[in-house]
């Protein structure tokens, strides 16, 4: 990613002179006819939204307090529209005018420069974003085209909200494709084709960044609706204080850290509310030196919250670095310093299943392979909340996806009709297939628009089929295309496949407990044999976090289960690791000794 231009004159150069000509332009215009005074806005205008979201904010409010950390995020908010940057993350204490700066002036002043953009915001609450989409739509109001028409207002965003859409949470431009929707973290963003994202504050307090549970339900949403609703070239911008190490932008950042040198999509801009280091401090502050606060706050009012706020919350709200809260089984250090981003020649992979009858637990899917080296390789995860259903289906594309010989479930809660559901969802995606590549989707030329053929695969199938997602959906016809635009990625390989199924499936019981069963794989990891091909946020955050009396551990279980089979069935496989570092004997030898 590009880095922002070192050249431009000084951005608070040019906020400063344009402050003092909006000042000099309403005195000079308050006389003048509608026309003329509209006219010498214009212009003004044509300048100020090249320059900065502050302009803005000061225009709009005089009293906005505008510090050397808003300063910064102005011109982050400036690459960001001249496409300097399309990926950021700013972390920030909480109270300095980062939301309002982010999620509210900074999407006004994107559609001041273009008014064809579709920003998107989304915060922990439907009321916080909805409150964001408000703010921006009644600004609109009172300083856009419309307020040309009222006596003594002036335009100075020469845009206007479309009288027909107009609703505080998603609203559209006049005679312009650009609009705002505001969302809660969970809600969903159809048929809104997305520019820019705004994430602002996913997580709401303490109690929410230490659920695990809630932590995955951010990501989910991130996966499944944010990154799917961006349009190409979309950018993403996310502001939020850090609560826990594993919080959204935790995870994204070591995702990011795991790609190659030279591939990392993101620029992190940490602004901590105290300077730890004058070399690489983003203000330029000496050590020591506390943030020129938005607020007012003074250095002894900073240094009181220090100290009443305890040293967990300072580290992680003020200072941007959360400290880790661990279980009792599996440690951070186990799995970081033995990540990779490849893994050899694999002798055997395996998809393990955790299943899920279709309530409100998650299916865990998590697919592992052993090397020649004898070490275990995490290669996915595609854990979810399924239905009973859907989770033999996104197993079964597990499955094709490594290539994986096994499939492996636990069996002990999965009664004779579910047994039977696992070969049935292969036969049925065999069936689906077939009717994609009857119609021609299999083999359509890049650029033909799909939607028609899918839809003529599925009148081609009984909407019902034996499956019962489709069978029980309030819209059988629509579960059922949509299932067939899931497959089509999979649909030729579903082909080629054999008939019963492309791996083994296997069912496996449960006779000790989790915690016991869990055990031997974590030895495993705390003596470096295991890696991690890449980064699966929501399973690692499970490994770490989870302790005895919490929820089931549904990722932590399947991978269990996939770390047993491949020891178990591997020859020469480390079975139980000792504690300490001490390498168990391995090979022929070992294993006539045992």
């Amino acid at each position: 990613m590009s880095e922002p231009a070192g050249d431009r004159v000084p951005l608070a150069d040019q906020v400063a002179d344009l402050h003092w000509s909006l000042e000099a332009l309403q005195r000079g215009t308050a006389g003048l006819p509608a026309r003329h005074r509209a006219a010498a806005y214009s212009r003004w205008r044509a300048r100020a939204v090249k320059v900065s979201p502050g302009v803005l904010a000061r225009a709009v409010d005089p009293l906005t307090v505008q510090t050397p950390a808003l300063d910064l995020i102005d011109e982050i908010l400036l690459d960001v529209a001249e496409g300097r940057s399309d990926r950021v993350i700013i972390t920030m204490p909480p109270q300095e005018g980062k939301s309002t700066r982010c999620a509210r002036v900074g999407p006004l002043w994107f559609l001041a420069r273009d008014p064809e953009l579709r920003v998107a915001i989304g915060s922990y609450a439907d009321t916080l974003a909805m409150g964001h989409g408000r703010w921006i739509r009644d600004t609109v109001l009172q300083h856009g085209s419309d307020a040309s028409t009222r006596r003594g207002s002036r335009d100075i965003l020469g845009i206007r909200v479309d009288p027909a859409s107009s609703a505080k949470g998603e609203w559209d431009l006049y005679e312009h494709r650009g609009g705002v929707k505001a969302v809660g973290v969970g809600a969903g963003l159809t048929g809104f084709p997305v520019d820019i994202m705004i994430v602002d504050d996913p997580v709401k307090d303490r109690k929410q960044a230490d659920s695990l549970t809630y932590r995955n339900a951010v990501w989910d949403w991130w996966t499944e609706v944010v990154i799917p609703r961006l349009a190409p070239g979309g950018a993403v911008i996310l502001v939020m204080t850090r609560w826990h190490e594993d919080d959204l932008a935790g995870r994204l950042i070591a995702q990011d850290e795991a790609l190659p040198q030279g591939e990392q999509e993101w620029r992190v801009i940490h602004i901590p509310a105290e300077c730890e280091d004058p070399a690489t401090d983003p203000l330029g502050r000496g050590l020591g030196e506390f943030l020129a606060s938005a607020r007012r706050r003074t250095s002894d009012q900073w240094r009181r919250i220090k100290i009443s706020v305890g040293a967990r919350a300072w580290a992680a709200l003020y200072q941007g670095h959360p400290s880790p809260v661990e279980g009792g089984i599996f440690q951070w250090d186990w799995i970081r310093p033995f990540r990779t981003r490849a893994a050899p020649a694999l002798s055997r992979v395996v998809v393990a299943v955790d299943p899920t009858g279709g309530g409100h637990d998650a299916a865990g899917i998590v697919t592992a392979g052993i090397g020649a080296d004898r070490r275990t390789y995490v290669l996915g995860d595609r854990s979810s909340r399924h239905t009973a259903g859907g989770q033999w289906r996104a197993a079964w594309c597990a499955v094709l996806d490594h290539q994986a010989d096994v499939l492996v479930y636990e069996k002990n809660l999965v009664d004779p009709v579910m047994r039977k559901a696992v070969p049935a969802s292969w036969a049925r995606m065999r069936q689906q297939a077939t009717a994609l590549a009857a119609t021609g989707v299999i083999a359509a030329p890049e650029g033909t628009e799909l939607r028609p053929l899918i839809l003529a695969a599925a009148e081609t199938l009984a909407v019902g089929g034996g499956d019962d997602d489709v069978a029980s959906a309030t819209d059988p016809a629509e579960v059922l295309a949509g299932q067939l635009e899931e497959l089509l990625p999979y649909a030729a390989r579903v082909l080629d496949s054999p008939a019963l199924g492309p791996a083994r499936v296997e069912g496996v019981s449960a006779t000790r407990g989790k915690r016991t069963r869990a055990e031997p794989c974590a030895q495993a990891y705390e003596t470096g044999q295991v890696s991690h091909v890449g980064v699966f946020p929501a399973l690692e955050a499970e490994l770490v976090t989870w302790q005895e009396g919490m929820d089931s551990p549904n990722r932590l279980d399947a991978l269990v289960w996939a770390w047993t089979y491949l020891n178990r069935h591997t020859p020469g496989a480390v079975t139980s690791p000792a504690r300490g570092g001490q390498r168990v004997p391995r090979g022929p030898a070992a294993a006539r000794r045992r």
